[in-house]
């Protein structure tokens, strides 16, 4: 059991695959914690213990009552740990599972509300959670909720790059959203689909998809529809399963626009469920508002408002709404219109400021953030004087201008082609002055370099004296001197342009007395470990794999000639194959075999461990890649 300093461990209350969760006491102010501690052996894990770090990171930015607080990060001999708020409660998969059974509809909203309000402030903090599902919502006896695990969650503007868990893509397959599933850009949109399922297995008592393999999970997921409500629990009402359905669109942008949309729908539905009126309802029309290329702004539809890049507003036929749309640097958007039918409006607001506007107020809220960390740490070293209520208002300040500095800042991601454009033709036309300067300099040199010429002197006549002022006089000399030859300029020795650098990841060329006839389809396992350095061919558009070396051999993929991903395989491999963007490896070792999804778009390579989606050879407990996967071409060098 580990020992820490501070904290008295009493029991262990939970394991997973990436740590172990103890029960703890502060020895002082006795305050129960849980310690989440990183599994010993993959304390040397780069990509575990950097994913450990990011979780630590995000938790302690985030202040959310739907959220567990992170007391303290510790990382020590013992290894890397995080001091979190003790939830006294049920996971709400165990709890359905063993305690509730389907939970009533109401009920549900208001349980499921606070989820919703939860997963809102990280996407406003522009963090994807990336693995919601019941056993990461802890529900205490009063129905409070609290999310954790957020161990594979992206900030998409501290780290782009660092987005898998250990071996694999991350995310739980039963609650991932088809794009997850196909390793398509993940959004918040992905969110939103398992927080649908989320909220179908609440309403039905039973998780989706169990008991099936994740081959055919996989394709369920991307082919099918989740089962009608009522087809599994009868006691829900129909706009629920509406609700639900929307949700979990297999394409993102059908799905509610953000989590402040769902709940809307939601709270609809409540007030209707906690009507007395035996009245049928009144079939109601949808406006739903959607920003184009803008992440959030005040969108307002009569009185309902958010903040947000979508809204559902429903409206009762012959009526009148008024949207308006208002975002600083943009122009306001005005307009009216009567219900008639169910409308969509894709909104692109127009900007009121130049992009470039946006750089110059980043830099001056950055200068000015540092300015006041600077002086909160003034105030709070041992020569300030001031009190705790003054270092509270400098705290206040900081966490402002943070805020306004996070918002330029997407500004500014989303203004960058405008801005590129503009350096682009300032650079351009820097180069063309440039360019003219030089050539019209050069000719100027032309033109006035000096020749060398002797400057006559003046004619005296021989034996005459002539007078010059001040009453001397000049006699002219009988003989002339010999002219002084002067110094002849020589030309500049013209520069030599500088020797070309090589890249540093060649593209590899055809060796010498290369044919077709040296091309042949086979395994890796012809691959000695004396053969060379290899390569493939091109094995999708303008890419291909670089194979370095035979026993731990390293793979390079290159698109448009420039290296995108690098990885080692540690250990001889004994199968290369290739479909479908993903490139599969076995070492024949195990029955493992590994999949490295390329991401084009991203340029990077996603790594995963499977089995069960491939076949197994004749050989006892050993898998290939699928039967559909071809061998990659190995040209020798």
């Amino acid at each position: 059991m580990e020992e820490f300093e501070n904290y008295i461990v009493e029991k262990k209350i939970g394991e997973g695959a990436q740590g172990v969760v103890y029960l703890a006491k502060h020895k002082t102010i006795r305050r129960s914690v849980a310690i989440k501690s990183l599994h010993p052996e993959l304390v040397l894990n780069t990509n575990h213990k950097e994913r450990f770090i990011e979780e630590a990171r995000t938790l302690g930015s985030l202040n959310h009552s739907s959220i567990v607080t992170l007391y303290e990060y510790i990382a020590n001999n013992n290894g890397y740990h995080l001091i979190m708020e003790y939830l006294k409660g049920k996971p709400l998969d165990s709890y359905i599972k063993e305690d509730s059974g389907p939970i009533q509809e109401s009920r549900a909203i208001d349980i499921f509300i606070q989820v919703l309000e939860g997963i809102e402030y990280i996407h406003q903090n522009n963090i994807v959670h990336r693995d919601i599902k019941p056993s990461n919502i802890i529900i205490d006896s009063k129905d409070k909720i609290k999310l954790l695990d957020f161990g594979i969650a992206k900030n998409n503007q501290d780290n782009p790059n660092l987005t898998i868990v250990g071996n694999g893509v991350g995310g739980t397959p039963m609650y991932m959203s088809p794009e997850h599933v196909s390793n398509q850009p993940i959004t918040i949109k992905s969110d939103i689909y398992s927080l649908g399922v989320t909220l179908w297995q609440m309403l039905t008592g039973v998780a989706p998809y169990e008991g099936m393999t994740i081959g055919k999970i996989y394709t369920k997921i991307e082919a099918a529809s989740l089962k009608d409500i009522q087809s599994v629990y009868a006691h829900v009402s129909l706009k629920m399963n509406e609700i639900v359905k929307k949700a979990t669109k297999k394409n993102p942008n059908d799905r509610f626009d953000s989590c402040g949309s769902f709940i809307i729908a939601l709270k609809e539905l409540k007030e209707h469920l906690s009507s007395k009126s035996s009245e049928p309802i009144i079939e109601k029309k949808n406006i739903e508002v959607n920003l184009k290329e803008v992440t959030t702004a005040l969108i307002r539809i009569n009185s309902q408002e958010i903040n947000g890049s979508g809204i559902i507003y429903s409206a009762i036929p012959g009526e009148e709404v008024l949207i308006t749309i208002q975002k600083e640097g943009y122009k306001k958007y005005s307009h009216s219109l009567i219900v008639s039918d169910n409308t969509k409006l894709e909104v692109s607001l127009v900007k009121d400021k130049a992009a470039v506007f946006f750089i110059f107020i980043g830099a001056k809220q950055f200068i000015g953030l540092g300015f006041h960390k600077l002086l909160l740490a003034l105030k709070e070293s041992k020569f300030g004087k001031e009190n705790k209520e003054v270092i509270a208002i400098q705290k206040e300040k900081i966490e402002k201008l943070k805020s306004e500095l996070n918002a330029t800042i997407i500004e500014i991601k989303k203004a960058k082609m405008d801005i590129i454009i503009l350096f682009l033709i300032i650079f351009i036309t820097g180069l063309i002055l440039t360019l003219v300067y030089n050539y019209f300099n050069k000719e100027s040199k032309k033109i006035e370099t000096p020749v060398t010429t002797e400057t006559p002197k003046p004619q005296i006549p021989v034996g005459e004296e002539n007078k010059v002022p001040g009453g001397s006089s000049v006699t002219a000399p009988t003989d002339n001197k010999e002219k002084k030859d002067q110094p002849i300029p020589t030309k500049p020795k013209p520069k030599t342009a500088p020797e070309g650098i090589n890249n540093k990841f060649p593209t590899p060329t055809q060796p010498k007395g290369f044919s077709t006839a040296d091309v042949k389809d086979y395994r890796a396992t012809k691959i000695e470990e004396e053969s060379p350095d290899s390569y493939t061919e091109i094995f999708d558009g303008n890419c291909y794999a670089l194979i370095l070396g035979t026993k731990n051999p390293t793979i390079q993929i290159y698109k448009n000639n420039k290296s995108i991903a690098r990885f080692s395989l540690n250990g001889k491999v004994v199968t290369i194959s290739y479909y479908k963007g993903i490139l599969y490896t076995n070492k024949n070792e195990n029955p493992t075999v590994r999949k490295h999804y390329i991401d084009y778009k991203r340029n990077d390579v996603h790594t995963s461990d499977i089995t069960s989606l491939f076949n197994k050879q004749e050989t006892k407990d050993k898998y290939s890649a699928p039967s559909n996967a071809k061998d990659i071409r190995i040209i020798k060098n």
